[in-house]
């Protein structure tokens, strides 16, 4: 009865032992089961961080391709707005080169007195019989500060002595009668000149196309002296005074402190042989 216990005893102690056994053997499969699952989630993280790296760079390198696009058009920016003030300056450049309405330099006239000097040669033909003459003027002028030295009353002295010759066959005389007459002649003229365009070039310098006119007196001398082959029949002279008027243009051209003139002018009077048309080259100087 002893030996029936113990057997009974001893087979209720191996049973758990034997349950036991096989449940760890199970154990070990799921141990293993569970390093593969590890193994699958590393090689899936690796994978999602070389994606992530990937997706880095590509960031990275789209960024730098932007900043480099910003940079292009920033500079493109800053190229632009050179070139457009560079065309800006020759604009500019090219508007004082051509034809404008400007005044005159302060240092032309900084007092506003004008002095000048020209000669000229003076045509009788199409008003009288007189010839040709040469012509010398001087003129004493004032600008004033107003209409931007625009305008300059002038006063003027011309001296000239046309002269012509006439023969007269007369029969009390074996040779015909020879008359010359000479003019002295000495032109006064009070008027005003004014600069109506004003232009400057790089090349030329200032230019002015100028008109003017104004009353003018004639005080002359004449003289005639008449022969006949050898006999003379002396000299005689008269005096007289003719008014007039007088117009002229022309063109200065201004170098340093004065300018160099080219005028014409036509002048005029109701008595006398005393009109005349004038060509004169001078220079003018302002103080």
């Amino acid at each position: 009865m002893r030996a029936l216990m113990m057997a009974l005893t001893l087979s209720l102690a191996v049973a758990p032992l034997a349950e036991a056994a096989p449940a760890g053997a199970k154990a070990a499969p799921k141990k293993k089961k569970t390093v593969k699952k590890t193994k699958r989630a590393r090689a899936a993280e690796a994978a999602e961080a070389a994606k992530a790296a990937e997706a880095a760079k590509a960031a990275e390198a789209q960024a730098a391709a932007e900043a480099q696009a910003a940079a292009e058009a920033k500079a493109a920016e800053e190229a632009q707005a050179a070139a457009k003030a560079a065309e800006e300056a020759k604009a500019a450049a090219a508007a004082t080169s051509r034809p404008v309405e400007a005044p005159l330099a302060p240092y032309r006239a900084p007092w506003g007195l004008v002095l000048g000097f020209s000669g000229g040669v003076d045509l009788s033909q199409p008003f009288n019989t007189y010839g040709t003459s040469p012509s010398v003027e001087l003129e004493l002028g004032w600008t004033p500060p107003a209409l931007e030295q625009r305008l300059t009353l002038m006063l003027m002295g011309e001296w000239l002595i046309p002269t012509r010759e006439t023969e007269i066959n007369d029969p009390r005389f074996d040779a015909p009668v020879k008359e010359e007459t000479r003019l002295h002649t000495l032109r006064l003229t009070a008027g005003a000149l004014y600069r109506y365009h004003l232009t400057h070039s790089a090349t030329w310098g200032q230019t002015a196309f100028t008109v003017g006119g104004g009353a003018r007196a004639w005080l002359y001398e004449i003289e005639q002296e008449a022969k006949a082959g050898d006999a003379a029949f002396g000299l005689r002279r008269e005096t007289g005074t003719a008014w007039g008027g007088v117009a002229f243009g022309g063109l200065e051209w201004f170098r340093g402190p004065g300018a160099v003139v080219l005028e014409g002018a036509l002048g005029w009077a109701p008595s006398g042989d005393m009109g005349t048309l004038n060509f004169s080259f001078g220079w003018r100087h302002f103080f």
